[in-house]
């Protein structure tokens, strides 16, 4: 990261450059869409389960296991 003063007149008072805003922009985008994501896959794997599927052909389906499964996966899906 350049110090203040190795800053150019191109960068903003943020410190930041057009490209780099733009590639922060990116950023942020990309993490709505992966959150988007978790939420759809989640919402499916509630609705498999409720389906009656198991957490075997589920994980399977996912590539995964049990140990590897995602973070609160498990946890947020209660059965009805």
């Amino acid at each position: 990261m350049k110090r203040a003063s190795e800053r150019t007149s191109r960068e903003g008072a943020g410190g930041t450059s057009p490209s780099s805003a733009e590639q922060l922009r990116r950023i942020i985008a990309a993490r709505a869409r992966v959150e988007e994501a978790n939420t759809e896959l989640r919402l499916a794997v509630k609705a498999a389960r409720d389906a009656g599927e198991s957490w075997a052909m589920i994980g399977a389906t996912l590539d995964t296991s049990r140990r590897s499964r995602p973070a609160g996966v498990a946890t947020s899906l209660p059965r009805s």
